[in-house]
C-alpha cells in the first residue's frame, strides 16, 4: 500500500501547529481512506471520524487563543511603554553622575507638577457671582422673606 501512504500530506507531523487548510484536506484524505479500508472494523472508524472532527475543533480553538494572547501582549507593551517621566529622560543614557541623576529627575518632576496643575485649573469651579440687579431685588423684600431665602456664596481660595 505506497500509494495510500504517499497521498497523505506527513509534513502536518513535523508542524506546529498547522495550517487550518492544511489540516482540513489532510482530514478529508485520512478520513476517505480509513472508509475506503475493509480491514478495519467499523468501530474504528467512527473512532477516526471522531478524533479527526475533535482535532478540527482543537485547532480552530488553538487558532482563537493564539490571536487573543498576541492582542493582549500588543497592549500590554502599549502600557509598558512610557511617554514621559524620570525612567524616559534617563532611557538611553548610560553614564551618569548623581549631579545628572539629580537634575535629570527634577526636571521631569516639575514636568508633572506643570502638567497636573494645569490640570487642576481645567476642573477648577466656576465662582457664582450675584449681579447688582438681583441684589437689589433682595434689599426690595421684607426682612420676613429676608429668613427664608438663603444666598450661597463660593469664595476662591488663593
Amino acid at each position: 500500500t505506497p500509494s495510500q501512504s504517499s497521498s497523505l500530506d506527513l509534513s502536518l507531523l513535523y508542524s506546529s501547529p498547522p495550517e487550518g487548510t492544511e489540516l482540513r484536506e489532510a482530514n478529508i484524505v485520512f478520513n476517505s481512506q480509513i472508509r475506503e479500508a475493509y480491514n478495519v472494523p467499523s468501530l474504528a472508524k467512527r473512532y477516526v471520524e471522531r478524533i479527526t472532527r475533535a482535532l478540527k475543533t482543537t485547532q480552530s480553538a488553538l487558532v482563537t487563543i493564539q490571536k487573543e494572547l498576541t492582542e493582549q501582549r500588543e497592549l500590554l507593551q502599549t502600557r509598558k511603554a512610557r511617554k514621559t517621566g524620570k525612567r524616559v529622560k534617563l532611557k538611553g543614557r548610560f553614564v551618569f553622575s548623581t549631579q545628572e541623576v539629580l537634575q535629570i529627575t527634577k526636571e521631569a518632576k516639575e514636568a508633572t507638577i506643570v502638567k497636573k496643575g494645569y490640570k487642576r485649573l481645567c476642573r477648577r469651579l466656576i465662582s457664582v457671582e450675584i449681579e447688582d440687579d438681583i441684589e437689589s431685588l433682595f434689599e426690595n423684600v421684607s426682612s420676613d422673606s429676608e429668613s427664608d431665602c438663603i444666598v450661597v456664596a463660593e469664595r476662591r481660595s488663593s
